[in-house]
């Protein structure tokens, strides 16, 4: 892929046109999700940078299921919507960081993909 294309699209086709379809491809409710994720990625990135970027497979299974039980406390606890989105996009970013580990992981050539 050259710089400024899009896989999937034709060579010369606008990057930003390619963006925007699919952008609009995304459910409103992923799009929303992410978005959540996000926020909670960035919230400290500037003060510690990405400690999981060389975390173990045991620490992010281990930070996936206290994110669990504190997603359950909500429920449990009839906490606000703002409070389950918050949980629900911190067990989302605990799983898109297991995902990511075995990505890297098969990489460096450790298991199949």
């Amino acid at each position: 892929m050259s710089p400024g294309t899009i896989d999937g699209f034709p060579p010369g086709f606008s990057a930003r046109r390619a963006k925007q379809i699919l952008f609009d491809q995304i459910r409103p409710q992923v799009r929303r999700f992410a978005h959540m994720m996000e926020q909670k990625f960035r919230l400290h990135d500037e003060e510690r940078g990405n400690p999981y970027k060389n975390a173990s497979l045991d620490f992010l299974l281990t930070r996936l299921r206290e994110e669990h039980r504190e997603l359950l406390r909500c429920v449990h606890e009839n906490k606000s919507l703002s409070e389950w989105e918050r949980e629900s996009a911190d067990v989302g970013n605990c799983l898109s960081m297991i995902v990511e580990w075995k990505r890297n992981s098969y990489k460096k050539g450790w298991g199949k993909p």
